[in-house]
């Protein structure tokens, strides 16, 4: 089993000066052979990333003199990275930005101590391995230990603004997996979840799930910050020869800071949510939602943005994969909107209409939930069993999980929840039964 635990760490100045230089050089290396790869594919030659580095090493000296600062680790490991980009069939060169970049480590070039070479000179002696030890850079104080375990097959150090964060990708047993994780709650029970804007997730057990959206909280901040930004001496355009100054350097780290901050909210609360379906579910039933053409529609774009759909439908499935879940996927033009839970009948459901009323049944409920007990049922005739009942201990044991970290969430009616008189063109609604 493989799992990777991220960590901030603390550099000094001349730890900082080498990272720069290995995120540089990672990224030069490897859009250098991105591009001879497209060119000789141009010329109907293919190249192996074997061969582009046997270019790359004759001229490496001559033309790139400063590799020789980080060491022959960090451009060999950009051949790799392009090998995994070309078997993608998406090779995108990667582009420089103020604050941001990565480069990898492998696990055997890397160590976790306790810093023996202060600890033994002052006489002091610990089992915390609070150190990370990197070739060419030495120790690099960690804020935490490693919580697992295990072989580590690698790190990826990464900037984002003025921080640094060390992301270790550890295998590890399930007996260790089982020691640092919750244990699994529930293995039969099934639930239905429909995303959406007004509520993240509407849960077929009776929860409406309400997200964050710490976009919209700090729009106005970010708007502010971002008109700071541009009044501040910095190019016009790639093309223009005006250097950033310091003001407007300055004013990008804020942002960035910003940004950051709205981003480790929305994974926050993804993170705690992912988790605590998975825990408590043996089946979970999603829709197949297209993200991308959401975000095409620009009504749309910023709310879709928010709600982190994708990193959530990601968190469930690879987590869905650890506790040995079974996630259900309902086909992308599946009508669970549109069918009745109760009778089984389909109607038209424009999108302004957020209550669903059937006029066979006379069944009326939010529409969400209403697509939420569809897909539970769902999850039966996929499987072909019956599953149990949600008992009240069951939801009363995911509620206090949502509260205790934080999820803010609501109980939804399971009876009628708005009675409305059904459009004349359908015909009268029957008696409520």
């Amino acid at each position: 089993m493989y799992i990777s635990h991220k960590i901030e760490i603390r550099p000094n100045n001349s730890c900082r000066t080498i990272f720069q230089k290995s995120i540089r050089c990672s990224r030069v290396v490897f859009n250098w052979a991105l591009a001879r790869f497209l060119e000789r594919r141009a010329h109907g030659i293919c190249m192996t990333s074997c061969s582009l580095l046997r270019e790359f090493e004759q001229i490496r000296k001559q033309q790139f003199p400063e590799i020789s600062e980080v060491g022959v680790h960090i451009y060999r490991q950009a051949f790799r990275t392009l090998d995994r980009a070309i078997a993608s069939n998406n090779p995108q060169f990667k582009r420089w930005k103020l604050g941001d970049g990565s480069f990898f480590v492998s696990g055997d070039r890397i160590a976790l101590t306790d810093r023996p070479a202060i600890s033994d000179h002052l006489d002091i002696h610990s089992d915390r391995k609070r150190y990370l030890r990197l070739p060419k850079v030495g120790y690099v104080k960690m804020t935490e230990e490693l919580r697992f375990q295990g072989r580590i097959l690698g790190v990826t150090i990464s900037r984002s603004g003025e921080r640094y964060y060390a992301a270790f990708s550890v295998e590890i047993t399930e007996a260790e997996f089982r020691r640092t994780h919750g244990r699994d709650m529930n293995r039969r029970s099934g639930v239905g979840l429909d995303a959406g804007l007004d509520s993240f997730a509407y849960l077929s057990a009776g929860l409406a799930i309400k997200a964050p959206k710490p976009r919209k909280e700090y729009r106005t901040i970010v708007a502010r910050a971002s008109r700071r930004l541009e009044r501040k001496h910095h190019p016009d355009g790639h093309s223009s020869d005006t250097a950033k100054s310091n003001n407007y350097i300055k004013e990008t780290m804020k942002l960035r800071r910003l940004h950051r901050k709205i981003s480790n909210i929305r994974n926050d609360f993804v993170q705690k949510l992912s988790t605590a379906i998975v825990r408590y579910h043996g089946y979970i039933a999603l829709e197949n939602l297209d993200v991308a053409g959401m975000m095409k529609t620009h009504t749309l774009a910023g709310s879709v943005s928010d709600a982190a759909f994708a990193s959530f439908r990601t968190m469930l499935d690879y987590k869905a994969g650890w506790y040995g879940k079974r996630i259900v996927m309902a086909d992308r033009f599946y009508p669970s909107s549109q069918l009745c839970s109760r009778c089984g009948s389909r109607h038209p459901m424009p999108l302004s209409r957020r209550v669903f009323i059937c006029p066979v049944c006379g069944l009326s409920l939010d529409r969400d939930y209403n697509a939420s007990l569809n897909l539970y049922a769902m999850i039966e005739k996929r499987i072909g069993k019956v599953l149990p009942e949600y008992t009240p201990a069951d939801l009363a044991e995911l509620q206090h999980c949502l509260e205790r970290n934080r999820i803010v969430h609501v109980e939804v009616e399971a009876g009628i929840q708005q009675r409305a008189e059904p459009h004349r063109s359908v015909g009268p609604a029957l008696p409520l039964c």
